[in-house]
């Protein structure tokens, strides 16, 4: 009985590795990034460097080490996505793919805030010193360059600002 059940739980570490190599991408860059967050939090920058450049190359997405976030930042279709080393993401941000978060010149160095629980959807552009405030959505490949007030949504090019329905 007893080497059956080693045997079984051989069988599940075998079958959890299987699962993470052959995960989605989705999977694969979330545990990335939970890693750099354990960089960070270790003050491991050279580690954190080398997983920023590695998401890079197998990824598209240009998450730099510099850049403020946490381990709840979500990563949907990761794949062209791009954050400035000045960004700040707030708990809980979901980008999906295509997105550019940065500067408006490349002589400022003045990078977007994001606040917590926000949305940012596909091709959307988010330059300059500005700040998106708690529980926006920004539509997709809406060009933001002014403040976004809380509970907002920004649609279109430039993006306009709509007040967010209450969900109840």
């Amino acid at each position: 009985m007893l080497a059956q059940e080693g045997e079984l739980v051989g069988f599940n570490i075998l079958r959890s590795i299987y699962n993470f190599i052959f995960s989605t991408a989705d999977r694969r860059v979330y545990f990335y990034i939970k890693l750099m967050v354990l960089m960070k939090e270790r003050k491991l920058k050279i580690l954190g460097t080398i997983l920023s450049r590695r998401l890079q190359r197998k990824y598209g997405v240009f998450l730099p080490y510099e850049s403020k976030f946490d381990a709840s930042l979500n990563l949907v279709h990761p794949t062209s996505i791009i954050i400035g080393s000045g960004v700040e993401l707030g708990r809980n941000v979901t980008i999906y793919q295509n997105v550019t978060l940065g500067r408006s010149s490349a002589s400022i160095n003045a990078y977007p805030i994001i606040g917590e629980n926000t949305i940012i959807y596909s091709g959307a552009v988010i330059l300059g010193s500005i700040e998106i405030g708690k529980n926006c959505i920004i539509g997709a490949n809406a060009v933001v360059t002014r403040d976004v007030p809380k509970n907002s949504i920004a649609v279109g090019v430039p993006a306009k600002f709509h007040p967010r329905k209450n969900d109840s």
